[in-house]
């Protein structure tokens, strides 16, 4: 396991640590918190969701008196090379993630086409969120708390942040600031203190991907594990989350996690969950009962999530972006790329600019 960032209050040389928000507890923001733990930084990390994570989230829910598990978010990443490879293999040895090379083909004009590329991914254990969880192991984490403002005072950052169920109220003071969020988020909050750095990122555009989660009364014998629907005007693609490394397999039943088409997902993006859930379970049902011939049944209840901000279409290509004399750093999706080993070096590239500016005066 690789041990929890190490907390100083003083540096080597007796000067105050550097203290620090990351606001956003994804990848990046985790890569970011625990590079800074390890420069002898004071972090405290922010993140309005229960658990850590961001968009590589588990969703637990109650099927037939059990617990089943579905990745909502990223379901897998390809194989990485380089000093991020390294750091994956570290989560493999330790048990937190897996190789997998998932079999897949796509329907297309009335026919399953078999994918005989084979891609070699990674994938949490025993779900993708145990990614996360392990990236947060020693790190102050305030989840499930929203940050509404920030305001810089005399040199130092303030936030106005309300934790779920509590009132508003302020935290810091901090030195540094890093916003490690989609980047229409960061916008928002950076619009009046640095309205310079919410402008760099207008260019960058996200799209809306509503999924589902479904548990079938079928064991999915001839179907491939990633299934593309290129013609589908609403699927994107459907992958079992049963039977993959680490997930619970229940005998005679499959369990999906379905993403619907981008556009499709835009244009409903007000739509209640309730309605989407329906739409996308009839859907899956239909195309997986054409494909195998089979009468499809589901054994519980199909339960839609939006997310809002799902993948970005056009990036920028700065892993980062800083402004020295703020002490802001902007890092995440949709700035240097939303692949999660673009997360992983943007976070580290906010931290080295923090650690820039931590650094006492010769």
């Amino acid at each position: 396991m690789t041990p929890p960032p190490e907390e100083k209050t003083v540096s080597d040389d007796q000067h105050p640590a550097h203290r620090v928000a990351v606001i956003g507890a994804g990848l990046t923001g985790l890569t970011c918190a625990r590079a800074l733990g390890e420069m002898g930084c004071t972090v405290t990390v922010f993140d309005r969701g229960r658990r850590p994570g961001g968009r590589i989230s588990t969703r637990r829910t109650e099927i037939g008196g059990s617990t089943a598990c579905f990745d909502l978010g990223a379901p897998s990443f390809e194989r990485p090379t380089g000093s991020f490879g390294i750091e994956v293999d570290r989560w493999i040895e330790s048990g937190t993630a897996s190789n997998w090379t998932p079999t897949e083909a796509r329907w297309r004009g009335g026919m399953l086409e078999e994918i005989s590329k084979t891609r070699d991914m990674v994938i949490g254990l025993p779900s993708m969120d145990a990614i996360p969880d392990r990236l947060a192991e020693g790190l102050a984490l305030e989840s499930s708390t929203t940050v509404g403002g920030l305001a810089r005072t005399d040199g130092s950052w303030t936030l106005a942040v309300t934790p779920w169920r509590e009132d508003e109220r302020e935290a810091g003071p901090f030195d540094s600031i890093v916003l490690a969020m989609a980047a229409p988020q960061s916008a928002r909050l950076l619009a009046g203190p640095a309205p310079d750095l919410a402008c760099s990122l207008e260019p960058v555009r996200m799209s809306t991907t509503w999924v589902a989660i479904l548990e079938i009364d079928d064991d999915g014998a001839g179907l491939p594990e990633v299934l593309h629907t290129p013609e589908a005007p609403i699927l994107a693609k459907l992958i079992k989350e049963s039977g993959r490394p680490g997930r619970a397999l229940t005998p005679g039943r499959t369990r999906w996690v379905i993403h619907a088409d981008d556009t499709w997902s835009g244009e409903q993006f007000d739509t209640e969950r309730v309605k989407i859930a329906a739409i996308l379970e009839r859907q899956a049902c239909e195309l997986l009962g054409t494909i195998t011939g089979r009468s499809i049944r589901v054994t519980g209840s199909t339960v839609a999530h939006r997310w809002g901000l799902a993948r970005s279409t056009e990036t920028l290509e700065d892993r980062c972006l800083c402004d020295r004399e703020l002490r802001l750093a902007v890092c995440g999706d949709g700035i240097g790329g939303s692949d999660i080993e673009a997360c992983h070096l943007g976070g580290l590239a906010a931290a080295g600019c923090v650690e820039s500016w931590s650094r006492p005066a010769e």
